[in-house]
This record gives C-alpha cells, structure tokens and sequence, in this order.
C-alpha cells in the first residue's frame, strides 16, 4: 500500500503543479478516509476541488513541458537513433521511454491537427492575390484589354498568368499561339492571321470545366441530369468509361455550387489526397506488419515484434510530416509582410520534402538492419523489396480511400 501511494506522489511532484489539501478528509472518488496526501485505496490526490483559474494556465505549461516525464527523450530517440526504441521495448525496457501506441496516438493527434493551420500560400491561393514582379500592368482591367500580340516576352506571359483569377487565366491554345509567336517571330504573320481567324480565344476564357476537353460530346452539360441524357444518347463507342464517369459527375456537382476550372478541381482533389496520408497510414498498420512478417522468419518473430516496429516507424513518419508542415507555416509567415519571400519559403520547403523523403529511406534500411540483425547483403534486399511493395500498396489503398472520400464530400 505504501508503495502505490509513493508512486503517485512522485507522479504529483514530477508533472503536476502543487495544489492546497482539502480539509476534509474523505477521498471525492471513492469515499475512503484519507490521512495524508494520497488516497490509500485509490490513490487519488485530496485536493481542493475547485481551484483559481489561474491554475489553468499553470497546469497546462506543466503537462507540456512534463508530458509524460520521457516523452521530449522519446521524439529524440525515435528521429535520430533508427531500430533503438523498438530494441529496447522487446528486450523488455519499457519503462525508460514513451510506449508505441500511446506515442503513435498522440503523434497522429498532431498530424491531424497541424494541416488545418493556414498557411500564407494557402490564402494566396484562395483570393489570387498575387503580384506582378516585373514593372508591367499589373491592373486587371488592363490586362483584359491586352491584346495577345501585345505580350512579347515569356516574363510578361507568366506573370499575367498570375495576376489573373482562377477563372479567368489565358486558355493553353493562347498560351501556345503566344509562345510560339516569341520564339519563331517569322512566322508573326501567319500565327497573326490564325489568331485573327477566332482559332485562338482572347483572355475571357470560358468558365466551362476545361477537363471535357477529352470528352467534347459531354461539353455542354451544366448538370447532373444533363450529362445522364447526353451520356443515354450517345452510341456505346462514344460514351465515357465507367471509371472516369464519377469524376466527371463530381467535378458537374462542384462546378454548380462554385464555378471552377480544371486546375481547381485537381486542386481539391490534390488537398484531399493529402490530408488522406494521416488517416490511411492508421489502417494501412497491420498491412505494413503483414508484409515483414511474409519477409521474415515465423519462429524467431511473432507478429506482435512487426506490430511493435510498424507502431514505432509510423509514428516516425508522422512526426516527420508534422515538422515539415509546422517549419513551413513559420517559413509563410514572413510572407505576410515580404511577398518576394513566399517564392525562398517554397523553396525551402521543397528541399525539406527531399531531404525528409531521402532520410525516411535510410531510416527504415538502417532500422531493419539494427533489428532483425541479418548479414548486409540480406537485410539491404529484403529491405528494399519490402519498402518498394509498401510504397505500392499503399500508394494503392490511399489512392482509393481518396478517390471514395472525395467523391462522398
């Protein structure tokens, strides 16, 4: 008895600030007579029940920085020493450190969390707020007036491409007549007379979604009941497959709430395959063990030694992503005040994305190595085969579970 009141004493003392014993002398949870700190039976703190709200504050800047008392050694250990923490969890040291599920819950409650931070590229996006670099009008009205024939330089095309909203930017057919006017300025006349014929549009593009281009007998449906009477008329040769025909109907369904293009509709569907990742990774776990235990032998390794490393590499993983979101909002915020700057936060973040990539690579070779102690040579192949038929199968199961998602939003 003594020893389970010690233990939570010590767990008081360590991650909690110290709050004043009531003087009542029964425990509020169980009822039982309470003579010193601690709950003889249960072991609950006789405290006050009810104490300032400035203890609020304080008990929340005690548990982050205290969170479970080994948890900043944890982070540490699983970024920077691949294969330790799950070594020293089946040789049975589990108390030193985190244990794999409660790390991978919390490291996913961060994953999920930290997307929804907005970032200054993010909101650029939605207003199309962007600037024109290069001392040429940068004024909508003008630029709408702009003759094609009037932009002679590739600098000038992409930054009108830039200044435009989403729904008016320069169609591809126009983009082509104007690069190929900049680079074969020979043929200016011809190209101008082709332009003048109406084979090229003008900047007011239309707002029609531009992915029917594929699909021309499908261009004039305006909504759902109207791509079905047109997809019944059409003979069987011409009629959209039964894969693409969801896509199509989802992006009719989007384009009647807010009309949208192409690129807005790969958009939306860009932002829903990422913020899948977190998801999927947490039903893809016994996927991933499943496969190092076909890899690996049945006698030395039970499949809880798999589970254990999944739980640990995961949560690896996971605690990447969530670094590089968070350094790539701090990296946007400058942004706000230095537009130039967002183009260096871009940047950077894609060399963050390399690198993390490069080193997650390593980390699961050298993880493999140090646990599952094979000659080189082996560890090396059963590693890359293992990783190559991961990538796939999850890239597979993500990709559906995005596909279904998106089209049920």
């Amino acid at each position: 008895m003594n020893l389970k009141i010690s233990k939570f004493s010590a767990l008081n003392k360590t991650d909690m600030p110290k709050r004043m014993l009531r003087e009542e002398k029964n425990c509020l949870n169980c009822g039982t007579e309470v003579t010193d700190r601690f709950c003889p039976h249960c072991g609950q703190e006789n405290i006050i029940n009810r104490p300032s709200f400035s203890y609020l504050f304080k008990e929340f800047f005690s548990s982050l920085v205290h969170f479970d008392s080994h948890f900043w050694t944890t982070i540490r250990v699983l970024l920077f020493k691949p294969g330790f923490l799950v070594n020293h969890y089946l040789e049975g040291k589990r108390k030193s450190f985190v244990p794999p599920v409660k790390l991978y819950i919390f490291v996913s409650l961060v994953a999920f969390l930290l997307p929804s931070i907005p970032g200054i590229s993010d909101s650029s996006d939605e207003n199309g707020d962007y600037l024109v670099e290069i001392g040429k009008p940068s004024d909508l009205n003008q630029i709408k007036n702009l003759n094609p024939k009037d932009i002679e330089t590739l600098a000038l095309l992409d930054s009108i491409q830039n200044v435009l909203p989403a729904d008016k930017k320069i169609d591809p057919k126009t983009i082509e007549y104007i690069n190929k006017r900049i680079s074969l300025p020979i043929k200016k006349d011809s190209l101008d007379k082709e332009f003048a014929a109406g084979d090229v549009k003008d900047f007011e593009v239309s707002k029609s979604l531009m992915y029917f281009n594929n699909y021309p007998e499908y261009k004039n449906a305006k909504t759902i009941h109207e791509f079905d009477s047109i997809h019944n008329s059409l003979p069987k040769s011409k009629r959209m497959n039964w894969m693409m025909r969801p896509f199509y109907k989802k992006g009719i369904e989007l384009n009647e709430d807010k009309e949208m293009t192409n690129d807005e509709f790969a958009s939306k569907f860009k932002e829903s395959f990422a913020h899948n990742f977190p998801r999927v990774l947490i039903f893809y776990l016994p996927v991933f063990a499943f496969v190092l235990w076909v890899f690996h032998g049945k006698k030395k390794w039970q499949f809880y030694d798999h589970g254990i490393f999944t739980l640990y590499f995961f949560s690896f993983l996971l605690m990447l992503i969530s670094l590089w979101v968070l350094v790539d909002r701090l990296f946007s915020i400058p942004g706000i005040w230095f537009p130039g700057f967002i183009k260096v936060s871009n940047f950077v973040t894609t060399l963050l994305v390399i690198a993390g990539i490069l080193y997650s690579i390593f980390y699961f070779f050298r993880s493999h190595s140090r646990i599952y102690k094979e000659s080189k040579l082996v560890s090396r192949l059963k590693a890359f085969i293992i990783l190559v038929v991961n990538i796939w199968l999850f890239l597979f199961v993500l990709l559906g579970f995005t596909i279904l998602t998106f089209l049920m939003m």
